[in-house]
């Protein structure tokens, strides 16, 4: 079976779900991706190992939106048939590609929905229309719908019915080979360090760190904090721990390859977002016994059940304070839970590449119709 993927880019929960599944599913399916970015090295050799291929689409600022249509154009006829198309691309950003697909013959196209809220946060008359435009699109253009979390659902389509939600899923074996940088950036064996693993942006609420952060310093705690990820804000960042005096507890990583590396350094995860589809960070935490704290706005679906994750509001700083002072006290006996427990937990629900493939493999043959995260019976359709 064939598949196209298209994506905005490169470097991002989406490329994340894609290599994943590429690199575990069978070699019934062949994944071709088309994207605005160009794709490292060992991304190609994933795509490559059923025998799919990487293009990248030429921008509209660059070539204009007639130019960016043609090329798509082309290189689809060239390239096809293809048994599905997968747009991670949403609302009326879609409708090109499904245009040009309907005009290639291709009759399958499938909208996945990752997000579960708007970019910039906006709330305003004219944001709320256009995403209800956009939900009518999505069900409109689509064949069939899937999602990475109930929230994402109900985000892009207004609706979890006839949704197959394809857990994001990790690498579990990976996670288990961490190489501590505690060394490398001059911190203590005994001072606590705090990790945030997120891009730079809007989203992430990056200045909320900021205000925990220096409710620890005023309290005298021994503290580091890790940021890994680059981003639009990281020089906001930058800029709002100098002007608070946290130089000496904050370190920038950039952007890390190796996140498991993060994870051996770290004794906790902070992630205050407004919004999350369904965060992959957060699997990969649980996936080291690494406890979380995070924002009540995020699906609990990312539970694995394992007493890792700490939802909290994000209209109070004290009170994640409080949480990383119980946290701080306890962590000698943190990260106890073996490999086993930890891998059981994750693949009972979906987690490990190898559950999550089983799934979408049904998804793309069509046998899947519905699925929730979590169920054991998944329900299908003949």
């Amino acid at each position: 079976m064939k598949v196209l993927h298209i994506f905005s880019g490169y470097g991002g929960g989406i490329s994340s779900f894609i290599r994943n599944q590429a690199s575990t599913i069978s070699e019934e399916f062949l994944f071709d991706v088309m994207s605005f970015t160009d794709y490292p090295d060992d991304f190609k050799a994933i795509i490559a190992r059923n025998g799919g291929r990487c293009f990248t689409m030429p921008r509209k600022a660059t070539v204009g939106y007639y130019g960016m249509a043609k090329w798509v154009y082309v290189e689809i006829k060239k390239n096809k048939p293809y048994d599905r198309v997968v747009c991670h691309i949403d609302g009326h950003y879609s409708i090109l590609f499904r245009f040009i697909c309907r005009l290639q013959g291709l009759k399958d196209f499938i909208i996945h929905a990752h997000k579960a809220g708007d970019d910039k946060g906006s709330k305003g008359f004219r944001s709320r229309m256009m995403r209800h435009v956009d939900r009518l699109i999505n069900n409109l253009v689509s064949t069939s719908k899937a999602s990475c979390s109930a929230k994402a659902s109900d985000f892009i389509f207004g609706t979890r019915d006839k949704v197959t939600h394809i857990p994001n899923s990790i690498d579990f074996e990976r996670f288990q080979h961490g190489r501590t940088l505690r060394n490398e950036l001059g911190i203590g064996p005994d001072e606590f360090v705090i990790g945030s693993i997120a891009r730079f942006y809007y989203q992430k609420n990056h200045p909320f760190m900021i205000e925990i952060l220096k409710e620890l310093k005023e309290r005298q705690l021994p503290f580091k904090m890790v940021f890994a990820g680059e981003g639009e804000s990281r020089q906001k960042i930058e800029d709002l721990v100098k002007e608070n005096e946290l130089e000496d507890y904050v370190h920038f990583l950039g952007r890390i390859d190796r996140v498991e590396d993060v994870f051996e350094t770290i004794d906790l995860l902070l992630l205050p977002s407004f919004y999350e589809g369904l965060p992959t960070v957060v699997v990969e935490a649980q996936g080291t016994c690494t406890p979380v704290l995070l924002s009540d706005t995020i699906t609990r679906e990312v539970d694995c059940g394992l007493n890792l994750l700490t939802y909290l509001p994000i209209d109070c700083s004290g009170k994640w304070v409080e949480n990383i002072l119980s946290i701080m006290e306890n962590s000698k006996i943190s990260k106890k839970l073996g490999a086993q427990t930890l891998h059981q937990a994750l693949h009972q629900n979906g987690f490990t590449n190898e559950s999550s493939s089983l799934i979408y493999e049904g998804f793309l043959r069509g046998e899947i119709r519905e699925y929730v995260i979590g169920e054991k019976i998944m329900r299908t359709e003949a």
